[in-house]
């Protein structure tokens, strides 16, 4: 019997062989899931685009909104969404959002995200969000944790803002 570098995977897809095609059926038929889809708003220029590519290399579906009327206008958002927002928008807050999908009937999860030094905000965004407030510059790892966490505790859409 042949023994070398390719013997590992082959015995791998001999014995994954069901699963594979399974999932290739899956993917054919329509029937796979969709990627959840992360919402983002931050008004700042160079970060916005940066974290959303960020969230795109995790698996996610993302996208950029500057402005909370931006977000709005992004609703009804697909099914098993995450908002993440910064707290201090230029002329708006970021915690006006729960109110905003609560009253729009959208059940998406929150993690908020701040640079501000403002406890009383981080406290507030804190309390309304899926995870505790999110210090700016966030360490890619804590916030993919913190989006797995939000959307984990929301897996059918539930309302998980603790209002």
């Amino acid at each position: 019997m042949r023994k070398g570098p390719g013997l590992p995977l082959v015995q791998y897809l001999l014995a994954h062989i069901h699963d594979i095609v399974a999932l290739q059926t899956e993917e054919r038929s329509g029937m796979a899931r969709a990627k959840p889809t992360i919402m983002v708003v931050d008004d700042d220029p160079s970060f916005l685009p940066a974290v959303v590519r960020l969230i795109r290399t995790g698996g996610y579906d993302a996208h950029g909104f500057g402005t909370i009327a931006d977000l709005r206008s992004a609703l009804p958002f697909p099914h098993k969404s995450c908002v993440l927002a910064d707290v201090v928008l230029h002329g708006e807050s970021g915690l006006e959002i729960p109110e905003i999908l609560r009253t729009q009937g959208e059940p998406a999860a929150i993690v908020f995200m701040s640079a501000t030094e403002d406890r009383d905000k981080i406290e507030v965004a804190s309390s309304l969000g899926a995870v505790p407030c999110l210090k700016k510059p966030v360490e890619a790892a804590v916030l993919f944790d913190a989006l797995e966490i939000a959307l984990r505790g929301n897996p059918e859409m539930p309302d998980v803002n603790h209002q």
